[in-house]
């Protein structure tokens, strides 16, 4: 999945689908710690938790986007974390 602007280095792009969407903001923090910006896309899972309850969560899968520009940074970052 990718998202475009008008400018190449603004496109998102995804860099690791959770199905856990805590541990998705978990990794954009890490990842905005260190001066990448992040964007969680949970694909309606927030508004399915709302009229169906939390024990939805497991069951869609939640994206970690960065931008383009930023992508082989993150994933370098992303090596650093402990593995599941």
């Amino acid at each position: 999945m990718v998202l475009q602007n008008n400018d190449m280095e603004d496109e998102l792009v995804v860099l690791k689908e959770f199905f856990n969407e805590t541990e998705a903001h978990i990794v954009k923090g890490f990842l905005e710690s260190c001066g990448i910006i992040a964007h969680v896309l949970d694909n309606g899972v927030n508004l399915r938790r709302f009229v169906l309850g939390s024990g939805i969560s497991g069951f869609a899968r939640v994206r970690l986007m960065v931008s383009l520009s930023d992508l082989k940074e993150a994933r370098e970052l992303l090596k650093e974390l402990p593995k599941e």
